[in-house]
């Protein structure tokens, strides 16, 4: 067979893997072939060198590649390696692609741009760069669409090897989605979607960390309903919380895009604007109207409440968040005292409470005692 192979035009011939020796049991020999010319004609010189490491290290290599295969065809998560050369293609995908994208992981290595087509936005910038050259993260999220139009959240971890990388990839669309809605549930008030207080107090302490670079004015508007207690009293809690889920639309409605909304105590909530619109008086008048208006309870039901308002911003009170805070309360209660409604019990945040306390000696007089800390 290596004469046939052998001759002037092909003067070596290089066995491809090593053949075991006949004469040494477990060893192997690599052999090359030369065509010389000698002195009575055509000969051939054979070479042989011990080769007995190299195949002995081969056939482990391939047992372990096929173990990893079979573990990476059988695994849930998607095991995938990617190389640059000679073209930017996927040489291996596992199986389990196809539950994530609904390809095959023929189709993936017969053309990767199946996968780069389902990427959203800011993952294809990622692997656009990376293909231009840019370093990849150890690990991140890649969201894409499915095959069938769901989108998909997968976790990469991601390793490099020469001339590409390799990785796992995982779905954890469930995990995200449980983990966005626990931080919802941590900062967001559960009953109107707004923000609670946690969620405004870390909002208005980065709304006035910007001021100190910007100098622009921060202001706060502090908002308690008049007449929600006897709501509640006369046609039960049902109605209240339907009756505070549509406070919190028209606020929402009422103020700009960029302002935060936020429930802090039963019938309380507080306004953060970080750019003041032209007229405060005039946003807190439109405000009050939409408060004003008469909801629905009910098949025929409607019921009308009022709000107080106070308004304070860090051009008249400064930058301490509480003094801020504090300062848009009193005028708020200040408006409630104009329109001469008693002040009732409320709490917001540390314990405040206010109460109207009649003194013997004097009957007429109406005294105004704070407790708490602030």
């Amino acid at each position: 067979a290596q004469l046939r192979l052998l001759g002037p035009g092909t003067p070596i011939v290089r066995h491809s893997k090593p053949v075991p020796a006949t004469d040494m049991p477990d060893h192997w020999i690599r052999w090359v072939d030369y065509y010389v010319e000698g002195e009575l004609g055509p000969e051939v010189v054979a070479v042989g060198r011990d080769a007995t490491d190299e195949y002995l290290a081969t056939q482990h290599l391939e047992m372990s590649e096929a173990r990893f295969r079979e573990l990476a065809d059988r695994s849930a998560d998607v095991v995938w390696r990617f190389s640059l050369v000679p073209v930017p293609h996927f040489d291996y995908m596992s199986p389990s692609v196809f539950n994530l994208t609904g390809f095959t992981a023929s189709e993936v290595q017969a053309d990767f741009t199946l996968f780069l087509d389902a990427l959203d936005e800011d993952s294809l910038s990622m692997i656009t760069a990376a293909l231009n050259g840019e370093k990849l993260p150890r690990r991140c999220d890649m969201t894409f669409r499915h095959a069938d139009g769901s989108h998909v959240i997968g976790e990469v971890r991601i390793t490099e090897i020469d001339n590409g990388v390799q990785g796992v990839l995982r779905d954890v669309t469930e995990i995200r989605s449980l983990q966005a809605e626990l931080v919802n549930q941590a900062l967001r008030d559960q009953l109107t979607g707004l923000a609670n207080r946690r969620l405004f107090d870390e909002m208005l302490d980065s709304a006035l960390h910007r001021t100190l670079r910007t100098d622009d004015p921060v202001a706060i508007i502090y908002l308690d309903l008049d007449g929600f207690k006897t709501v509640n009293d006369t046609h039960g809690h049902t109605a209240g919380d339907g009756v505070l889920r549509e406070v919190a639309r028209r606020l929402q409605a009422a103020v700009r895009d960029g302002d935060l909304v936020a429930r802090v105590g039963g019938d309380e909530f507080l306004i953060l604007l970080e750019l003041l619109p032209t007229g405060d008086e005039s946003l807190v008048k439109r405000i009050k109207t939409t408060m004003a208006r008469p909801i629905g309870i009910g098949d025929e039901n409607t019921v009308t409440i009022s709000a107080s308002v106070g308004i304070a911003d860090t051009g008249s009170v400064g930058r301490d968040p509480t003094v801020l805070i504090e300062a848009a309360d009193a005028n708020m209660y200040a408006d409630k005292q104009r329109l001469q409604r008693p002040r009732k019990h409320t709490m917001t945040g540390p314990l405040v409470a206010r109460t109207a306390v009649r003194v013997p000696e004097t009957p007429s007089w109406l005294v105004r005692q704070r407790f708490g800390t602030r």
